[in-house]
This record gives structure tokens, C-alpha cells and sequence, in this order.
């Protein structure tokens, strides 16, 4: 994946072809969109030298019914631990 810049950070635009926002699913189901239309995510990570951990937003990766993506959590680290 090229490099791309989000302000002033160099970051990695990474696809997800079988993630779906739910918005995406409704669009699906409403209006019958053929499947080998463009369908998926694209999560942007940024590069930060100085970070330890990388996170995905709580509403990106929470339940589909609140718009998230429905991802399974891996891990946690409360905040300064490890600093």
C-alpha cells in the first residue's frame, strides 16, 4: 500500500474487502447492487514513531446497529501505560 499523508503524519491506507458498514449493507439490500461492485473499507493507520500501540476508533470497530463495523477487540492498554 502506498503512503499516503493525513496532515502532517505519513499513513497506510489499508482495504478490507469483507468489512461492510451498515450503510453499505442497506444499500446492497435496497437496491440490489451487483456484488463485484466496489464493497468493503479502507481503514487509514497512521505512522507515528512515538506510539506504542495502534488503535481503531471505538465507533468504527463497535456494533453495526450504532454504524460501527462489528470488529472483535483484541487487547487493551489504559491510557499512559507503557509511556
Amino acid at each position: 500500500a502506498p503512503l499516503r499523508w493525513v496532515g502532517p503524519y505519513p499513513a497506510i491506507a489499508l482495504s478490507f474487502p469483507s468489512l461492510m458498514s451498515p450503510a453499505q449493507k442497506a444499500r446492497m439490500l435496497t437496491s440490489g447492487e451487483d456484488a463485484a461492485a466496489p464493497a468493503g473499507v479502507t481503514l487509514d493507520f497512521v505512522l507515528d514513531t512515538a506510539a506504542n500501540t495502534n488503535t481503531i476508533n471505538a465507533q468504527v470497530a463497535g456494533p453495526t446497529s450504532q454504524g460501527g463495523l462489528e470488529l472483535q477487540q483484541v487487547g487493551r492498554v489504559d491510557g499512559g501505560v507503557g509511556a
